[in-house]
This record gives C-alpha cells, sequence and structure tokens, in this order.
C-alpha cells in the first residue's frame, strides 16, 4: 500500500487527553495496516524538540499558537513557509486534520502550496453562526470530506455548514482493547473514579458535592479525581471545606497505559460534564474494564453511554439526579455488573480499533483514487 498520510493535530504526546490518547493508538494502527504516517502539531509551550521520532512516526512541532497569540506577522510568515517546505518534502497522498484550534490557520493559508484531498475530523462542535464566511467554515466546505466522532456532533456540523451532507459521515473514536483483564466490582466500600483535564466544564467539583452525601449511605465510599488543570486548587479546597479531604484523593495525570489499572479500582466511573462532550474516551475507557458509567446527559455522550443499559445518565448540573444515580447502582450490585458486562461487549464489538482504521482506510483510498 505505501500511501503517505500527513496527520495534522493541535497536540500530540507527550500531551495527554482524549484526542491524543486516541491519536496515538490510531496511528499505531495505520502503520500495522502498511500506511506511512507524520505529525504535524504543536509545542503548545512545552520544551519538546522540533523534531523527533516515536516509533515509526515522525513527529513536527511548529510554535503555532505562539505566533498567533504574539501577532508576530514575521514570525507567522516563517512558519507558513516551513509547513510549505515540508509538504513538499513528505509529499503526502492524503492529509487528515484533526483540529479546528489555531493551527488550523496555518493548514488552511497553506494547503493550495500541495493541494492533495484532506479529510477533516471534528472532535469537538464548531463555533459561529451557520453559514459564515469563516476560517473553520471556509475549511469545512472546502474539505473533501468530514468525519465527526459523533452523530450529534454531525448534526451540529452539518447546522453549521450547510452543504456537507454529501461528503460527510460519523466515524466513532475507538481504542485497542487493554491486555489487562477486568476486576470484579467492589461495592463494599466503592469506590468512584472521575479522569480528565481538571477544568469547570468537566464538571468534577458536582461529583465531590455528591460524595458528601452519598457516605451518609456508605461511609467507607470513596472519589479518585484523576487529571490536572487549573480547577485543581479549587477542587482540592473545595474537599477540605466540606471534610472529605480523607474521601477524595488527586492523583494528577494518570499514563495512558496505567488507566486500566486504575479502572479496576472503580466500582462506577462518573462523568458530570457540563459541556457537550462529543465523544466520551473516558466512558470508552470505563466500558472496556467492565465498569458501569454515571454520565451527565448532553452532547455526544448518549452515544457512548446507553442509558440504562451500559451506565445511567442524569440531567445534566443535577447534583441530586447524579446522587440518585449512583446511589442506585452502588445500592444494585446485579445491575451494575450487568451494565458493566454489556459496556465491555459493546466497547468490543462498536469501538475496537480495528473498525476505526477500516473506515478510514476505505475513505483514505476512495478519496485518492
Amino acid at each position: 500500500m505505501n500511501m503517505k498520510i500527513l496527520y495534522w493535530t493541535e497536540l500530540f504526546f507527550p500531551h495527554i487527553g482524549g484526542i491524543e490518547v486516541f491519536g496515538d493508538q490510531f496511528l499505531k494502527a495505520l502503520l500495522r495496516s502498511g500506511y506511512r504516517v507524520q505529525v504535524v502539531t504543536s509545542h503548545s509551550g512545552a520544551r519538546l524538540p522540533d523534531t523527533s521520532e516515536i516509533g515509526r512516526v515522525r513527529i513536527y512541532r511548529f510554535p503555532f499558537q505562539k505566533a498567533l497569540a504574539q501577532r508576530d506577522i514575521n514570525e507567522i510568515k516563517q512558519i507558513s513557509a516551513k509547513v510549505i517546505l515540508l509538504k513538499k518534502h513528505i509529499r503526502p497522498d492524503i492529509i487528515h486534520i484533526n483540529t479546528i484550534q489555531p493551527s488550523l490557520f496555518f493548514f488552511y493559508h497553506t494547503r493550495s502550496s500541495y493541494p492533495v484531498p484532506f479529510i477533516l475530523t471534528l472532535h469537538q462542535p464548531p463555533v459561529g453562526p451557520p453559514g459564515n464566511s469563516s476560517l473553520l467554515h471556509n475549511t469545512i466546505s472546502s474539505a473533501d470530506w468530514i468525519t465527526a466522532v459523533s452523530h450529534n456532533l454531525l448534526s451540529k456540523a452539518r447546522h453549521y455548514a450547510p452543504g456537507i451532507e454529501s461528503k460527510s459521515s460519523v466515524i466513532p473514536n475507538g481504542l485497542e482493547c487493554p491486555h489487562t483483564k477486568p476486576s470484579p466490582l467492589s461495592f463494599k466500600n466503592p469506590t468512584l473514579l472521575c479522569m480528565g483535564r481538571l477544568i469547570k466544564d468537566k464538571g468534577f467539583d458536582l461529583a465531590v458535592d455528591a460524595l458528601k452525601n452519598i457516605l451518609k449511605y456508605f461511609p467507607g465510599a470513596n472519589l479518585i479525581i484523576a487529571g490536572d488543570g487549573p480547577e485543581r486548587k479549587y477542587l482540592e479546597k473545595k474537599a477540605l471545606n466540606l471534610d472529605l479531604s480523607n474521601a477524595v484523593r488527586f492523583t494528577g495525570w494518570v499514563p495512558p497505559e496505567e488507566v486500566p489499572d486504575l479502572m479496576n479500582k472503580a466500582a462506577i466511573v462518573v462523568v458530570p460534564s457540563r459541556w457537550e462532550e462529543p465523544f466520551c474516551l473516558v466512558a470508552l475507557q470505563a466500558a472496556q474494564m467492565g465498569r458501569p458509567v454515571v454520565a451527565s446527559k448532553t452532547g455526544g455522550i448518549p452515544e457512548t453511554v446507553l442509558d440504562k443499559k451500559t451506565g445511567l445518565l442524569f440531567k445534566k448540573e443535577s447534583r441530586k439526579d447524579l446522587e440518585e444515580k449512583i446511589l442506585f447502582l452502588v445500592q444494585n450490585p446485579s445491575v451494575s455488573l450487568k451494565m458493566g458486562k454489556t459496556a465491555r461487549k459493546r466497547a468490543e464489538e462498536d469501538f475496537n480499533m480495528e473498525r476505526v482504521v477500516k473506515q478510514y482506510d476505505s475513505l483514505y483510498k476512495r478519496l485518492c483514487h
């Protein structure tokens, strides 16, 4: 095959987030399928080399965000020139864009330098009025194909850019099945788990509030909050003020390879998001380890967590509803166990990486011939 893919993403390993975890596994799977892959990404303030190699993937990093934030015209021109040279050097058969953030500017304004088909995969909803003439709208409209990670997100994209119906589709994210086997669910002293970037939109403060009341029924209950971010100090202070310091544990970032073991410590994984998550990778990671999920009913989450089948959905922002759903699962272990098993089976069948690669393989070949 030897088709060459230029994979363009805002952040890449060693940055850790849902898109980055998926991207790392996806590119490894593409390599196994015979593709040649190279990555364009941003430094994003981290002290990382301009070029590096992970496995057989060469990564090119540019100060995209810094140049735009500083409005440095000369730097913007220099970066654009380097991107053009890189495209001509790599000579990709297709460019796969996985961002609608700042670096998109540099792709769009250099796209004519080496015109090949490009796919735009949406991992978050486009923002702005429908049918405008923004950079994002023009990029979506000019893409050879648009994929979205959920039907909810695709609907938003089609509303934002009318006319893309015939060149857009849903390809949900997927993950490799971990080698770690699920441990039995334990509800004697139930452990709840929240995982992700510690920002207000994730709603982890709701989980801390909910724990206070859950402890009245299950004094041995505890909450693990895995991740880091600007809300960490606020969450730590909230736990202290609610006298929960001994019941809430902050782990910081957890390496992707350690996530299955972390999931195995939980009886229930909680996803209390305030924002409309297009696809909930944490819920998929929970499902792979047979964990039921309690998640807010928003965005694409109902497509990842099937209400009353693989978990329970609660009304966004409702602490009371969140508490009730968690308590129901803790008080009904047999229901939780059944949901966890159903979730694991669905993860293996519907959200495996093999299916994702097969769908993109078909799309790449169709656009290049």
